[in-house]
């Protein structure tokens, strides 16, 4: 939605992600159920949000540096939340725009998605009338804008492990988290500032944001070929081998990781063709009776990704979906201090073997460093 504040001297553009305001009959039956539905879907999107963080903290399963950006990446959803709770009384109409021309517009609900047409777009006087409003479209376009280079953040973590491989396990390395977090939030609020107040066009963004997704993508593959040539080279145990064990440990994480960043990216392009699919349906107004629905759609699409994309995390490492969360005998156990005695399962012939193999190329190594 097109926002036109100020007068003809002086007026800015605002791009607001969302396609309807004051939309009297989501509180209303039957609408109220598409309402509900949608409440629901962000209290699932806040466990599955928890349940991924607490797992990530607990289980050791990736470097430090992977853990981090993980975690603030999903921390990093607050914001969308918060806009979401600022932004819906206006959604639903119980709270009208004071600084718009047309008071008139208070009783209609308006329904916009792009135009360039200034007669179209909503006229307000000055948008410090509504200025939590309008700061909440800033946080929702800013969240998604950053949701959108997820995937080139981590390429770029998981290239760094290729490039240290020898020793990126045993040193922390702080800064390259560091470094990536403070980058990509200087560039997402850049991005994110230039098409909010429309400085840039829709045809620019769309080329901004889908660049560091095709460079991720070539970055993973690349990672992944120059891992599974590592890990190949390692499963010979080779006496005389220029890779320490170190490096066969952490490109065995490398490659777990890319398995879960597979996933990760199929749920990402799942959430990308239903944004894709939404954004026509209201661009061309193809299915005006369905507007209600594609609107919650669309902003499922902008808000809610951490639905889809958390469960991916979560499920797609073993060590993250068996370990307890919210469980009542581990909290029995910790009230009353006992524990539980788990079964030892037997390893497979193969696995014993491989561990083996790994003990005996430890031994010839560390041998080797003595002679």
């Amino acid at each position: 939605m097109i926002f036109l504040i100020g007068n003809s001297t002086n007026k800015i553009k605002i791009c607001y992600p969302i396609y309807m305001l004051y939309n009297f009959e989501l509180l209303k039956f039957p609408s109220i159920i598409l309402l509900v539905s949608e409440f629901m879907m962000f209290v699932v999107t806040v466990y599955f949000a928890i349940r991924c963080v607490f797992v990530i903290c607990k289980v050791r399963a990736f470097h430090k540096n992977l853990t981090g950006l993980a975690i603030v990446m999903t921390v990093q959803w607050l914001e969308a939340l918060v806009a979401k709770f600022i932004s819906w009384p206006y959604e639903t109409g119980y709270w009208v725009l004071e600084g718009a021309y047309n008071t008139s517009l208070s009783n209609t609900t308006l329904k916009q998605f792009w135009t360039d047409n200034e007669a179209e777009m909503i006229q307000i006087q000055n948008f410090t009338y509504d200025l939590s409003f309008f700061v909440a479209g800033f946080l929702k376009l800013h969240f998604a804008i950053s949701a959108s280079n997820i995937l080139f953040v981590i390429s770029i973590e998981r290239c760094c492990a290729c490039y240290f491989l020898n020793d990126y396990e045993k040193k922390s390395r702080t800064w390259i988290a560091v470094t990536l977090v403070i980058s990509a939030q200087i560039f997402n609020f850049v991005v994110a500032y230039l098409f909010y107040v429309r400085y840039v066009e829709f045809l620019f963004m769309f080329i901004v944001a889908a660049t560091p997704n095709v460079l991720a993508v070539t970055l993973i593959l690349f990672a992944r070929q120059y891992n599974l040539k590592i890990t190949r080279i390692h499963e010979k145990f080779a006496r005389v081998s220029n890779y320490t064990l170190a490096a066969r440990f952490q490109a065995k994480e490398n490659n777990r990781c890319f398995e879960m960043i597979s996933k990760v990216l199929i749920a990402g392009f799942f959430i990308v063709c239903l944004g894709l699919l939404t954004a026509i349906f209201l661009f061309f107004n193809l299915f005006p009776q369905l507007d209600t629905v594609l609107n919650l759609c669309f902003i499922a699409v902008a808000n809610l990704p951490p639905l889809v994309i958390c469960p991916a995390i979560i499920y797609s490492v073993d060590a993250f979906r068996n370990h307890p969360f919210l469980s009542i005998s581990s909290i029995w156990e910790k009230l009353t201090g006992a524990s539980a005695i788990m079964p030892v399962r037997k390893g497979s012939t193969a696995k014993c073997e491989e561990l083996k193999k790994e003990t005996e190329t430890y031994f010839n190594q560390l041998a080797a460093s003595w002679t």
